[in-house]
């Protein structure tokens, strides 16, 4: 606190201030007040300009920490959506060659039924597994189209030999 700005030894021109004081507010800097007559702060006024430093120092800490969580939050929203879309792109390449497989197995499968295969040949089953297997992992693949889903998902493999 200085009581006479006039009689400080320094090039500084204050003008009318005569009085001042500075409050810290943590680490945010300092309040000062001054007056343009020389005469000390009160008691009372001291205390009261601390108080409001106070309060402007919790202010500036919550916008602070309420700008970091909205910056959380906005990085958060951004991770989503690059797994969403992600999750839509895997969906994707995978559907594509599956959806093939499944058509080359029906395929298969229809034309064994023509063919003069001989007793217990594995060919009919394979390629009736693979169809089976393809369109039960390919209805999987589509309910987990959303990351909520892909969250909930159990996922079970039940190998199957093919003779």
């Amino acid at each position: 606190m200085v009581d006479d700005a006039g009689s400080l030894d320094n090039d500084v021109e204050y003008g009318a201030l005569r009085t001042a004081t500075a409050v810290p507010i943590g680490e945010w800097g300092v309040v000062v007040i001054g007056k343009t007559e020389v005469e000390a702060f009160d008691p009372f006024n001291l205390r009261l300009i601390e108080v409001l430093s106070g309060y402007a120092a919790l202010v500036l800490n919550r916008l602070d920490r309420e700008a970091t969580l909205r910056e959380a939050k906005e990085e958060a929203e951004e991770a989503s959506r690059m797994k969403s879309a992600l999750l839509a792109n895997m969906s994707h390449e995978i559907r594509t060659p599956l959806t093939s497989i499944i058509g080359f197995a029906e395929v298969v499968g229809t034309e064994t039924s023509t063919l003069d295969l001989p007793t217990g040949s594995p060919l009919p089953d394979c390629a009736d597994r693979i169809e089976q297997g393809g369109s039960d992992f390919s209805i999987r693949l589509r309910g987990c189209s959303t990351s909520r889903s892909w969250r909930r998902a159990r996922w079970s493999l039940t190998p199957n030999r093919c003779p």
